[in-house]
């Protein structure tokens, strides 16, 4: 989440400009996605490009609470529920399926990696908060 804040901070402040953004697991980012031709054309189609969907045989939250602190991914759900209560359903639905992207690796238009970036930092900043 480090290098995301960086480069959410960097776009926010207008210091970066590129129309898309694009990570890939282990905090690599994409500095050539002005120079891709054809990514205008697959965005007025596509609202974002990520990986394959993948179907693990459990849950997020299962394989979080496996490897982290289980009571923290529970008390993201609930600062979900309380500052975006109209979300909280899905984030609710989203963690315990067992259909998930499993990388953080993605493509999308600057303004929608914006408006990603605001939503899961408003609620990093709420659970340190909380801590």
């Amino acid at each position: 989440m480090s290098k995301y804040y960086h480069i959410y901070n960097l776009y926010k402040t207008g210091k970066m400009s590129s129309k898309y953004v694009g990570f890939s697991h282990y905090r690599r980012y994409f500095p050539f996605l002005d120079n891709i031709p054809d990514l205008d054309e697959i965005f007025k189609k596509y609202g974002v490009m990520v990986c394959q969907l993948d179907k693990p045989p459990n849950s997020m939250r299962y394989y979080y609470c496996r490897a982290h602190i289980c009571k923290n991914f529970d008390e993201v759900l609930d600062i979900i529920k309380d500052i975006k209560p109209e979300l909280y359903n899905d984030a609710l639905r989203v963690a315990n399926e067992n259909t998930f992207y499993t990388t953080n690796l993605f493509i999308m238009k600057k303004q929608d990696f914006l408006n990603y970036g605001k939503f899961m930092f408003d609620i990093l900043f709420e659970f340190d908060k909380r801590h």
